[in-house]
């Protein structure tokens, strides 16, 4: 059975929906005259300070209550030819509340379907909005010319050929691979410091972080470039490579091994360096990373430490991050890349468990302790041959 539904609500309709709940999850109240064929009446938001108001149509990443009857047998739905994720606790006789897909359609018919178990169809009338380019991070934010980059992020539409890149000081650039979540472009001569954006059909999208951030802005805060002495008890070998200094370790370690100069990468503290956090709530721990070999064992593990606290080698005085990226296979060898951590991900002990102390509190930041230890593996033993670079630790936005 197929049900197409073109909705024009009158003001009675209106005045149903006012009535029949207020926009939260646990308006979705089981209706015991159900009909076994999904019959959908209106669409509203799940806000309850708009719970009044009906929707026409929707965006892509909006979550909604369909309201209707019917329901309780539903198992697929889909926006346009996109499936949703369907979730049976957020559907009830006469409430579904979904989530609309992020992923472009390959056949628009602008109705939101229903399928219940027993293969009964219902079509509603309801058009999507395509969004914004949101641009969410980028393989180097300090590529050099001739160097291939990938931006990541979301809503990379490419529709009637109106997709575009422009970077700052050289305007638009080719891109030469696209697809919704990720582009590619090969680094032109000239770039400067500065935001990138991407332009669609639908608008544009600029990223949080900038190209060539030197900190000058307040936006991002520099701790420790190596291009001066630090203050710690590493045993970190500062190597100068086109002009440039950078920290280089390298050695063999085991997962709760210990080698001076392969375990320690450095300590440092803010109060050695003109620090003070930004402001904003979308920020990272930042720093440049390239590993020069195959990497498959122990963590690189990051502990924060607070003000006035004494530099050492104690684990797990504070909650810290596990990175491990080897974890979906063997990592490396790559060139320089730009690793982004949010703060809110620094609650885990060195052996990438998480840790009893909640999440560190980072307006009590004093410095960083940085590792190459622990993590989540359980091989004990076996050594691990490291031999990686890193440079500019500052925190700044994603």
């Amino acid at each position: 059975m197929n049900n197409y539904i073109k909705h024009k609500l009158p003001f009675f309709a209106l005045a149903s929906a006012m009535t029949l709940g207020v926009a939260t999850f646990s308006s979705c109240d089981d209706d015991d005259n159900s009909d076994s064929t999904p019959v959908v009446n209106y669409i509203r938001p799940t806000d309850a300070n708009v719970a009044d108001s009906l929707m026409e149509r929707v965006s892509m990443g909006q979550t909604i209550a369909v309201m209707g009857s019917g329901f309780e047998d539903v198992n697929q739905i889909l926006f346009n030819d996109q499936k949703a994720l369907v979730v049976p606790t957020y559907i009830t006789n006469n409430c579904i509340i979904v989530t609309v897909p992020t992923t472009s359609w390959t056949i628009q018919n602008d109705s939101l379907t229903l399928i219940t178990r027993g293969g009964q169809r219902t079509q509603y009338y309801l058009p999507v909005n395509k969004t914004l380019p949101k641009i969410t991070g980028i393989s180097n934010e300090y590529p050099e010319a001739g160097e291939e980059v990938t931006i990541t992020g979301n809503s990379f539409f490419s529709d009637e050929d109106m997709l575009s890149l422009v970077l700052p000081g050289v305007g638009e650039v080719e891109i030469t691979e696209a697809t919704e979540t990720s582009l590619k472009f090969v680094l032109p001569e000239g770039v400067g410091k500065g935001n990138i954006v991407v332009n669609s059909l639908y608008g544009s999208g600029k990223s949080g972080f900038v190209l060539y951030d030197d900190g000058s802005d307040g936006k991002t805060a520099m701790m420790l470039d190596f291009e001066s002495a630090f203050n710690g008890w590493g045993k970190t070998q500062v190597v100068n490579e086109n002009g440039n200094n950078i920290a280089h370790f390298s050695g063999s370690t085991a997962l709760w091994g210990w080698n001076e100069k392969g375990t320690i990468l450095c300590s440092f503290k803010t109060e050695n360096y003109s620090f003070k956090m930004p402001e904003g709530d979308n920020l990272a721990l930042k720093f440049q990373f390239r590993c020069n070999n195959t990497w498959n064992l122990v963590a690189f593990y990051i502990e924060p430490m607070e003000i006035d606290e004494e530099t050492n080698n104690a684990f797990d005085a504070h909650p810290g991050y596990c990175w491990e990226p080897w974890q979906n296979g063997a990592y490396g060898p790559t060139g320089w890349q730009t690793i982004s951590i949010p703060l809110s991900a620094f609650n885990q002990t060195t052996a990438g468990k998480v840790s009893d102390k909640g999440s560190f509190d980072f307006s009590k930041l004093g410095g960083f302790k940085v590792f190459v230890r622990g993590g989540t593996g359980t091989d004990k033993d076996t050594k691990q041959e490291l031999d990686m670079d890193v440079d500019n630790f500052r925190i700044g936005p994603m």
